[in-house]
């Protein structure tokens, strides 16, 4: 059976969390045109092949067993309930997310991680659990200075505030789950 993502979305597959996804659905990209090899040297039977990513689709098939996901390694620190949020000019100097102790930048990327791979979302993470008023707070460079960075201290206290909010509701990071073995 070969479902496209419209398919896979109709037949509620998207209301399981990411990490439940990606441990029962399978990829496999599929080519419209055969890729060309290059001769790299006469003297050896090496080829170079290049692919052309606009002429292919990836096809999602469910798997006919549930596989194993590799989780992060970040999951092995200090749970992230336990993070403290930064008051800036209170508790901390520090204005940016790489400006933190490396086991604060760990428990608040173990926030976000659990909360995206354990609990369903839809289209993005910011859609799904970031309210409108805050996206706009974190779309705007002028209120929003780690904007351009890979990880983002507004950002990711954001996601901690929903997290504790599963968290007291007993939704995310309970004790079967794989993020707390």
């Amino acid at each position: 059976m070969i479902l496209n993502l419209d398919e896979v979305c109709r037949k509620n597959r998207w209301r399981t969390c990411l990490h439940d996804f990606a441990q029962t659905t399978q990829h496999k990209w599929v080519t419209s045109k055969k890729a060309v090899s290059k001769v790299i040297d006469d003297t050896t039977k090496r080829k170079f092949r290049t692919r052309d990513v606009n002429t292919g689709y990836c096809r999602l098939t469910p798997c006919n067993k549930r596989k194993h996901t590799r989780r992060s390694t970040v999951l092995h620190t200090a749970p992230a309930i336990d993070y403290e949020e930064v008051e800036h000019g209170k508790t901390t100097t520090q204005t940016t997310f790489y400006d933190l102790k490396v086991d604060k930048q760990h428990q608040l990327y173990r926030s976000y991680y659990e909360l995206v791979m354990y609990v369903p979302w839809q289209n993005t993470p910011d859609d799904t659990f970031l309210s409108a008023d805050v996206q706009d707070i974190l779309e705007n460079p002028q209120r929003h200075l780690e904007i351009d960075s890979r990880h983002s201290l507004q950002r990711l206290e954001q996601f901690f505030k929903v997290y504790r909010i599963y968290y007291d509701e007993g939704s995310v990071a309970t004790w079967h789950c794989m993020a707390q073995r």
